[in-house]
């Protein structure tokens, strides 16, 4: 982490964790979630398990300092490789680092009070999720660099991974070439959903088994590294793909476009939403199938901050990223996105994968192998 320059992005950090202070009349923001630690720290791993619910260390940030909170167990990894110029005395500095007893509920050394803010609620404070999903929001530009780089990794790791496959390999077999590509880049693979052609049709969000892949193969992944989410779905299949698939693909783009094409700033989230789900009709799908599975929403520190609803008064801000995830039996679409001041910008592209024109991107296809 010792690369990274936090100096401006940090400032931007701190500043708008002093305007909800302010704004909220609050006397302490206490994070603990990792995703939120991660992106205090501009990109440490507060966490030890990738699912952990709490992080390894608790950040409190007052209108006077930022403490941070951790075991002797976690001190000094926390010290030297994920927060490392932000403890101590160095120029980017200014949070005091605070070991306490591992034996001891670290909870017991945070502050409490109805003008106190938790983003993992306890009793005696208030429930700080989302105002700290709006301070996240939007990304920084160190952050949307970090993004762009983070997600051209996955896409590469992806593609590689794909060659490496074949037919007769278990699920299993395959989500390990998966996990070996995003890590040799050093991103942690947070979700490896994996489907072969028994299973494919029958499950949105397929978990790995020993059922080998078979003619179609889906492949989605989800890697974060510095605390930021890669999201993306390809399909590989061996041999032609079957007519009906081409076509039910085309359209599919059809009804993810709707929602790229409806991504501004200015609207909320829940405007978004409604254009594409109103559009698996208009392409011959079943008006109802945008009920069958979540259809996606904003992400960045997480997967997702939250899913998208038709009721999603989110304000849509440029510099803030999405992945939409429209999809029919045995099809998905899902590409990390990002609103720039002069567009729309697809972050998860490998220029090898095979893509077709749709709304004037270019968007993947299901590969033939």
């Amino acid at each position: 982490m010792a690369e990274i320059d936090r100096g401006g992005e940090r400032a931007q950090k701190r500043a708008r964790l002093h305007a909800l202070l302010d704004r909220e009349g609050l006397d302490a923001i206490v994070m603990r979630a990792p995703h939120n630690v991660a992106w205090w720290s501009c990109g440490g791993r507060g966490h030890v398990a990738v699912g952990d619910p709490v992080a390894a260390a608790a950040v409190v940030v007052t209108r006077d300092a930022e403490t941070v909170l951790t075991t002797p167990t976690e001190a000094a990894r926390m010290r030297d490789e994920e927060l490392d110029a932000l403890v101590g005395d160095g120029p980017e500095a200014g949070a005091r680092l605070v070991v306490v007893p591992w034996e001891l509920p670290v909870e017991a050394h945070l502050p409490t009070g109805d003008r106190v803010v938790d983003d993992v609620p306890r009793y005696g404070t208030l429930d700080g999720r989302g105002l700290l999903e709006e301070a996240r929001r939007p990304l920084t530009e160190e952050e949307a660099q970090r993004y762009r780089d983070l997600c051209h990794d996955a896409a590469i790791a992806v593609t590689d991974a794909t060659k490496e496959l074949m037919g007769g390999m278990t699920e299993y077999g395959a989500a390990g070439l998966l996990a070996v590509a995003l890590l040799d880049r050093e991103i942690e693979p947070v979700v490896l959903a994996v489907a072969g052609t028994s299973r494919i049709g029958r499950y949105r969000q397929p978990l790995p088994t020993v059922a080998r892949l078979g003619p179609l193969a889906m492949l989605a992944v989800c890697g974060r590294r510095h605390g930021l989410h890669a999201n993306l779905t390809r399909f590989v299949s061996f041999g032609p793909l079957d007519a009906g698939l081409a076509d039910a693909q085309i359209r599919l783009l059809q009804v993810e476009a709707a929602y790229l094409d409806a991504l501004w700033p200015g609207q909320v989230v829940g405007e978004t939403f409604r254009a594409g789900a109103s559009t698996y009709a208009g392409v011959g799908f079943d008006p109802e199938e945008w009920r069958n599975d979540n259809q996606g929403g904003p992400c960045g520190y997480l997967r997702r901050d939250h899913l998208a609803t038709a009721e999603d008064h989110t304000p849509i801000v440029v510099g803030q990223a999405f992945a939409w995830s429209p999809s029919v039996p045995s099809l998905r679409c899902e590409d990390t996105v990002l609103l720039t001041d002069i567009g729309l910008e697809v972050l998860t592209v490998d220029p090898r994968w095979p893509t077709v024109e749709i709304s004037r991107r270019m968007r993947p296809m299901v590969v033939e192998r």
